[in-house]
């Protein structure tokens, strides 16, 4: 019973590694993710090239349970109808007052390929990598626990398994040992058997030859 609980308390600690493992990866390519968007905003600033797109909508960013704030987001279609989108200024309190910002203009850096962000802004790619390979790194982490784990559960059958099977050629020897008595009863038997025979045999010619004598000496005498 106590073996089969440490067994099930054990599955659950795997288990649980390898789902946080599979967690922070996740998160990790996340990152990857947004470090390889940063790069395309990073190579837009670089190319120079700066436009002027309209705000056309705004959204709300969740910052806490009970706080959040208001961003603007822009639009740009260039001369070759690729569109251009993302997000423009930010933190602001009240939706009314981010909406009174639809239809004005703001600049942007384009790269041609549909990759822009707004003139000002920086992109996180730096920090998206170091964080991305940060995570990454306590995946392999957790992976390497699950697998030690796993290993270690492993040993531990084939150890039982051993166990068991030295146990059973015990088992095997015992029996082995038990029938080599009963043949060496037998066997001490028949020893016991084959004397009494060469004891009859012994007494048989010494009778004959007791006989044999009384008869010489019977005939000495006539």
């Amino acid at each position: 019973m106590r073996h089969k609980k440490e067994k099930s308390e054990s599955i659950k600690i795997a288990n649980s590694v390898l789902f946080t493992a599979i967690a922070i990866l996740f998160f990790a390519i996340m990152f990857f993710w947004s470090y390889e968007y940063g790069v395309k905003k990073r190579n837009a600033i670089e190319g120079g090239v700066i436009v002027e797109a309209e705000i056309v909508s705004v959204g709300y960013q969740q910052v806490t349970k009970r706080r959040g704030s208001w961003y603007l987001e822009y639009e740009y279609i260039d001369d070759n109808g690729v569109s251009y989108w993302g997000w423009g200024e930010s933190g602001f309190a009240r939706e009314d007052e981010a909406r009174s910002y639809i239809g004005s203009k703001i600049e942007i850096y384009i790269d041609g390929k549909g990759n822009s962000i707004a003139v000002g802004h920086i992109p996180g790619d730096r920090g998206s990598l170091i964080v991305a390979i940060v995570l990454t790194g306590l995946a392999i982490i957790f992976l390497a626990v699950y697998i030690k784990l796993r290993i270690k559960k492993k040993d531990k059958k084939q150890v039982n398994e051993k166990t068991s099977y030295k146990r059973l050629s015990m088992e095997e020897y015992e029996s082995i040992i038990k029938n080599s008595r009963e043949i060496l009863s037998g066997a001490y038997d028949i020893n016991l058997y084959i004397d009494e025979i060469k004891k009859d045999i012994q007494t048989d010619e010494l009778t004959t030859t007791s006989i044999d004598e009384e008869k010489n000496s019977n005939s000495e005498e006539e």
